[in-house]
């Protein structure tokens, strides 16, 4: 029987794919830039295509699926994506199954990244919250071990928070002064974009505040930062 399991993490415009054991560290990865417009079934057929690769012909346990967005535990699909047309009422765990002829479990990225950062960095700690800055911000709150969803499922959803630093700047979601349009890794390369700074993608940003560009690192979270150098 195979320990080894497949994980797609799904970004705004990228995801990143990895074949792992059971229990075990993360090893390779590989990364492809994806379009979330295309639909469910297009862009997890190339996410899938990728995760084979990685896998060199060994049989997957499981996989698991990080969606950018609300997802309904009980019918494994996104709840209101503001960003994802054609996804919205879909399975995409049976989806997944269908594709691969593995078991799939499907979370929302910042639920998954906080139950990840819950039992490997504070097991002795009954409750926590992570914030997840990237393309849009979210967050998961761990309640007794486990993820508290709140109405809708929505109980970490950050991005869309209005707060008055937004004014009145329009949002990916169609609503006015969201958190997303000032704090996110979409709002950071907006801003550098109208100051003349070329950058098209978070990771530039990053990548930029890396090499100590003066206006990137003024404009970049410290969190973001420390973050990304691994602090």
């Amino acid at each position: 029987e195979t320990d080894r399991l497949g994980a797609i993490d799904l970004g705004g415009g990228h995801a990143r794919l990895a074949v792992l054991p059971r229990g075990g560290a993360l090893g390779e990865t590989s990364e492809i830039t994806v379009d979330l417009r295309d639909g469910a079934e297009a862009v997890l057929e190339r996410c899938i295509e990728e995760i084979r690769s990685l896998a060199q012909g060994q049989t997957l346990a499981g996989i698991g699926v990080a969606l950018p967005g609300p997802v309904d535990p009980a019918t494994h699909g996104v709840v209101s994506p503001s960003r994802m047309p054609g996804w919205a009422g879909r399975d995409i765990a049976a989806l997944v199954e269908r594709l691969t002829g593995a078991p799939a479990v499907v979370e929302n990225d910042a639920n998954a990244m906080a139950l990840g950062e819950h039992f490997a960095r504070t097991p002795h700690a009954d409750s926590s919250v992570t914030v997840k800055a990237g393309t849009a911000i979210g967050s998961g709150i761990v309640i007794g071990g486990s993820v508290y969803r709140g109405a809708g499922g929505v109980a970490g959803d950050i991005t869309h928070t209005r707060v008055a630093a937004a004014h009145q700047f329009p949002c990916s979601c169609g609503n006015l002064g969201c958190l997303e349009t000032v704090s996110s890794g979409a709002a950071l390369v907006r801003l550098l974009q109208n100051e003349g700074v070329e950058v098209a993608t978070t990771q530039e940003v990053l990548s930029l505040v890396r090499d100590g560009h003066p206006r990137a690192t003024a404009l970049a979270p410290r969190s973001v930062i420390a973050y990304d150098q691994g602090v």
